[in-house]
């Protein structure tokens, strides 16, 4: 029976133990983050207080006025004393209300100028015993308000010792009629160190939510949605580097519906509201590194190995990490890091993957920083899944509405030029001789009009062509430049499919069929050959024909094109939202062959 009692006693102290900790450290600890500057955050707790000095200086005057505090041989001297602070407090009022900007010491010299008036009135007011005994618990307040639990602790520590010192100087003196009670003097040393507990508690608690409301709404205020989703993970990266003076960010995504895994990258530049972005798309190949369980971890490296620590669901306690987040992963096991600061992500049912901050300016992750990173990115997950739907959705209607005016185009123009050609088609045979060359040249423009408008209608269709169907579609491609402009191409491959990310696809698509526009309309060629290869970890297109080539002689890079503003304005253009390489090379009379190159491993 003894054992059990003993046995329960323990868990319930270790359970109330833990309790306490589980509240104690999310506010003990001071965050270590680079928050920008606020100017009106340091006034205002100023402003209030100075309010707050004047308020209690007032009618404490107006007190001792009615009910003069004893000994009366001291009487004047309080009187002077106390109108003396009244004017100090209006002086200090109108002097932080007429300030934009305070310096960080005037505060901390506001606060000793109340520490020594409370100290000599109650010296010339019976001591400890003194009825304004209530200025320190100003002071007490002011301390917290101002700064925070450790600030307000030490205050507290002061004002103990001061009352010790106080009480002596008042027994080996005759400032007061009766000595100090000893009991009474001790109470109040307790209960002044209770209450600084206490109202410093509850200030960190209101300095952090205040703190995470105020970083939270700076962090929401840069994204934008016109900016689309590179730019609203941009600014957050940007702001997060900031915030953490970290060296690196990494965020894994993983599409849900597909498994596809994507790698974006920011770094620290000069300007803190910009960084460098990259993206990649990580291979199927490459060792996965699996999502821990755990809202928030912390990995250090040590002696070459990764120690991990997490936070339990109520983020503020630390615990044994899950088996999924243990050091075997190939993944973070390859990442240059020292400590690391990892987060889980969700946006919305589409969307998962890990947020990792690498390097941190202040080493080593405290719960309370920790917690804090989740509390941003929680926030942050749906207004950037928001910007993700809204450039969707102004894509699906953008890509509906240019389908609708193809169908329009479709029904009503083409119509309308084939129509004319078959007429003037009919009309060429009862026309004299002398007309028939006029006509023929007129039938060539209206056909090339029919060919023009129906390349227009492809290239305002959405092209629904995904990784697996990325061949077949170009092959299509070919044929039916063959079938509708005559001239004789061939779609030449080694491949059995081609996995991309569906954007790539749909631009190397836009490209080939911008290439054969421009064989179609300026090169005057018979033949056309259109090779899709993968070579050294890289796609290549190439589109060759035999007509007149270009207007230079030789092999260009896109860097030259530019310089010698030469080559097809649009086809660079795509080209370049790829992150790829155009390489073409002319020969007057005898053709011109164009090269495109895009890394597997697309990146932006």
């Amino acid at each position: 029976m003894l054992r059990a009692r003993g046995r329960a006693h323990n868990v319930l102290r270790f359970g109330a133990t833990r309790a306490l900790k589980d509240l104690y450290i999310p506010f003990v600890h001071a965050l270590r983050i680079r928050t920008p500057r606020d100017e009106e955050e340091l006034v205002r707790p100023v402003r209030a207080l100075a309010f707050a000095r004047a308020f209690l200086a007032l009618f404490s005057l107006a007190a001792i006025y009615i009910d003069p505090t004893e000994p009366t041989r001291y009487a004047p001297l309080a009187y002077s004393l106390m109108t003396l602070y009244v004017f100090y407090s209006l002086a200090a009022l109108a002097f932080v209300r007429a300030r934009k900007g305070i310096s960080p010491w005037v505060p901390v010299l506001l606060h000793f100028v109340d520490l020594i008036w409370a100290t000599v009135m109650t010296v010339l007011t019976e001591g400890p015993n003194s009825p304004f005994y209530t200025f320190f618990l100003f002071v007490l307040l002011a301390a917290a308000y101002r700064w925070g639990m450790r600030e307000t602790v030490f205050t507290a520590l002061g004002l103990a010792f001061l009352l010790l010192g106080q009480a002596y100087f008042v027994a080996r003196s005759s400032l007061v009629d009766s000595p100090p009670e000893l009991n009474r003097l001790i109470m109040r040393s307790t209960y002044m160190m209770l209450m600084s507990f206490l109202v410093g508690f509850l200030a960190e608690a209101e300095k952090q939510a205040r703190l995470e409301a105020t970083v939270s709404a700076q962090l929401l205020s840069r994204i934008r949605s016109e900016a689309g989703l590179r730019g609203a993970l941009q600014a957050v990266f940007s702001f997060l580097l900031s915030l953490f003076g970290a060296r690196r960010i990494l965020l894994r995504l993983e599409d849900v519906g597909t498994g596809r895994r994507y790698l974006w990258e920011a770094r620290p530049v000069a300007d803190p509201d910009q960084c460098l972005v990259r993206l990649e798309e990580q291979q199927e190949a490459e060792p996965e590194a699996p999502l821990p369980r755990d809202p928030a971890w912390q990995a250090i490296r040590a002696n070459g190995r990764l120690q991990f620590s997490s936070l339990n669901l109520r983020g503020n306690r630390w615990r044994n990490p899950e088996p999924a987040a243990d050091s075997s992963q190939p993944f973070l096991e390859s990442l240059p890091f020292a400590t690391m600061m990892g987060v889980t992500t969700q946006f919305g049912q589409e969307w998962r993957g890990q947020l990792l901050v690498m390097d941190p300016h202040f080493g080593a992750a405290h719960p309370a920083e920790l917690h804090f990173l989740t509390t941003l990115i929680r926030q942050a997950e749906p207004v950037i899944f928001n910007v993700y739907l809204y450039r969707r959705l102004r894509s699906r209607v953008g890509a509906i509405e240019r389908a609708r005016v193809a169908r329009e185009l479709h029904d009503g123009v083409i119509q309308s030029l084939v129509s004319l050609e078959l007429q003037l088609e009919a009309v060429r045979g009862a026309a004299p001789e002398q007309v028939m060359g006029e006509l023929n040249d007129i039938q060539r423009q209206l056909h090339q009009e029919v060919l023009a408008v129906r390349e227009l209608m492809e290239q305002m269709k959405p092209v629904p062509v995904g990784p697996r169907e990325m061949l077949d579609h170009l092959a299509d491609r070919v044929d039916r430049f063959r079938r509708d402009s005559g001239i004789s191409a061939r779609f030449v491959t080694d491949l059995e499919e081609a996995l991309m990310p569906a954007r790539l696809a749909r631009e190397l698509v836009r490209i080939l069929q911008e290439g054969l526009v421009n064989i179609r309309k300026h090169s005057g060629a018979r033949n056309a050959l259109v090779h899709f290869h993968a070579r050294n970890g890289h796609w290549l297109l190439t589109i060759e024909d035999d007509g007149k080539g270009m207007e230079f002689v030789g092999r260009c890079t896109l860097a030259e094109l530019d310089a010698s503003r030469v080559g097809p304005v649009i086809l660079k253009e795509r080209v370049r939202s790829i992150h790829g390489e155009l390489t073409i090379e002319s020969s007057p009379g005898r053709g011109c062959r164009l090269e495109i190159t895009v890394s597997q491993r697309p990146h932006g």
